[in-house]
């Protein structure tokens, strides 16, 4: 049992992260009601999509990869493109959490300073981080989330305690298409854990019982969190400050840090609005850290590169430089992730699982997968997801 739980917080840690900040950006015009129904859904297709990618492991090996499992089953093409986008993944989540994390540092500091030059200088930090203390950042980063996920409990109580309930937030009577195209690939990659699924089938030591309870706690974990987290906020920014609510209804907030700063106006104590930045901030750096210690090894083991200071630049100040020229970073490019994840964590493993059980080289399939309602149902979603996400892209 502790083993299993074990398993589901890899997921749900991986999961959690600074994505839950734009959450309630994004579903304010949708009320509280159908914010809780939204998580439900993404809870079980995240669950679906995840005995799909763990079903492969379990039928050939439990490290291996989407190269790996496409060429076992005769889908080379698919594997090797779910592995490229593997890394474009990767680099895009790490210029949305720079832009993210810069964002928050410059309106905690009273945005004195532009916001390149804190893009700038957070990435020189984290460069530093990974060029001289990499083992003492892997260490610490889980420590840190571990850190984050407590204060955040305290900080949600504590914003229900000091906040005085007038309005309930309702969903709009019109929802625009817009509104979705913008929603859905956000939160698909807000429960993107789909990328360490190989390391918890080696984690449960391809117990199958196991994995299938860790994929389910693993997704529903975050999806509670994610329903306290977004409830909460849309409760104190709506009884607190009706003109950024206003501005949520209307698509127009897209800055994290003017959204940490109303949380921090909404708190009537100074300890609260302590709480307030230090969740934000951790949010934002264990997304960071995480997602730069595993692009660099991404770029050590897959591509060979044996130059530190190349994997650094590549990691770190690239993503750093894209974050710098795209407007509204942190919003337009989890848009973009949430493209990318659907056809890493849906269509490519969907696409191998098809061709494996065509093949007759499933010997462990999950008797659910072999329903071809549920397993077109699934793919059917990841096609809608990066259909939204393209729209978003055209609009914008």
């Amino acid at each position: 049992m502790k083993k299993q739980f074990g398993a589901a917080f890899l997921l749900a840690g991986t999961a959690i992260g600074s994505g839950m900040i734009s959450l309630p950006m994004v579903l304010a015009k949708f009320g509280i009601i159908n914010t809780c129904a939204i998580m439900i859904f993404f809870a079980i297709l995240t669950y679906l999509t995840a005995l799909v990618r763990s079903d492969l492991n379990l039928n050939l090996y439990a490290e291996a990869t989407l190269k790996d499992v496409g060429k076992a089953f005769d889908c080379h093409w698919a594997g090797i493109f779910g592995n490229f986008l593997l890394v474009l993944l990767h680099f895009a989540l790490m210029s949305a959490y720079l832009f993210g994390f810069s964002s928050i540092l410059c309106s905690f500091f009273g945005n004195i300073v532009s916001q390149s030059i804190v893009i700038a200088l957070s990435a020189i930090g984290v460069a530093l981080g990974f060029l001289f203390a990499p083992h003492f950042i892997i260490n610490i980063n889980k420590y840190l989330f571990i850190l984050m996920f407590f204060i955040f409990i305290v900080l949600v109580i504590e914003l229900f305690f000091e906040t005085q309930i007038h309005i309930i937030p309702r969903c709009a009577e019109k929802i625009k298409i817009n509104e979705w195209t913008t929603l859905v690939p956000i939160i698909f990659t807000s429960f993107g854990f789909q990328g360490s699924i190989h390391s918890m089938t080696k984690f449960c030591n391809n117990d199958r019982k196991m994995i299938k309870n860790a994929c389910l706690l693993g997704s529903i974990v975050p999806a509670l969190v994610y329903i306290i987290w977004t409830v909460a906020i849309l409760l104190v920014v709506a009884n607190t400050d009706a003109h950024f609510f206003q501005l949520m209804l209307d698509g127009k907030a897209n800055d994290v840090g003017k959204l940490v700063t109303v949380l921090s106006n909404a708190a009537s104590s100074q300890s609260v609005q302590i709480i307030v930045w230090i969740v934000s901030i951790l949010a934002i750096l264990t997304s960071v850290l995480g997602v730069g210690l595993a692009l660099m090894d991404i770029f050590r083991q897959e591509w060979q590169e044996t130059s530190k200071y190349k994997i650094v630049g590549l990691v770190v100040f690239a993503p750093a430089a894209v974050s710098m020229l795209v407007p509204n970073a942190f919003i337009r490019i989890l848009n973009v992730s949430g493209v990318i994840l659907s056809l890493i964590a849906i269509v490519v493993p969907v696409i191998i699982s098809l061709k494996m059980q065509r093949l007759g080289k499933a010997t462990k399939c999950e008797l659910l997968l072999k329903n071809k309602f549920v397993i077109f149902g699934v793919f059917a979603c990841g096609v809608m997801i990066i259909s939204l996400g393209i729209l978003d892209l055209v609009k914008g």
